[in-house]
Parts: C-alpha cells; structure tokens; sequence
C-alpha cells in the first residue's frame, strides 16, 4: 500500500507543475482537455485558477500523502 503512495506522490506532483507552466504557456492541442480549471473556482481568472490548482496538486497533496505513507 505504502508502495503505490510512494510511486503516487511525483506523479501527482508534475501533474500539478504541470498545471503551473501551461498556465502561462498554451498546452498542446491533444492535452487541452486536462487542463480546463474546475467551475467551482468561477471567481478567479483563468490563469489564477490554474496557479491554483497547480499549488494545489503539486505541493499540497503530495505533501498530504506523505503523511498518510508513513
């Protein structure tokens, strides 16, 4: 179990910096679809909401999944 949150956690974490570059930098045509921010974060602007959920998915939850792999 641990195993499979150890190999979770970077995988998770580049998915989430990922977001982060493609908030300044248009992605390719063939992963636009990933990178549409979620309607729940309407308020902010499209390139906030990214940064957002770049921070989101790169820093705090592999740093909640290493909590829960010790």
């Amino acid at each position: 179990m641990s195993f499979a949150i150890l190999l979770l956690i970077p995988i998770v974490a580049l998915y989430g910096w990922s977001w982060i570059l493609f908030a300044f930098v248009t992605p390719p045509y063939f992963l636009t679809g990933l990178y549409y921010p979620p309607s729940l974060l309407y308020f902010m602007g499209n390139r906030t909401a990214m940064v957002f959920m770049g921070i989101l998915l790169g820093v705090i939850i592999p740093l909640l999944l290493s909590m829960f792999a010790l």
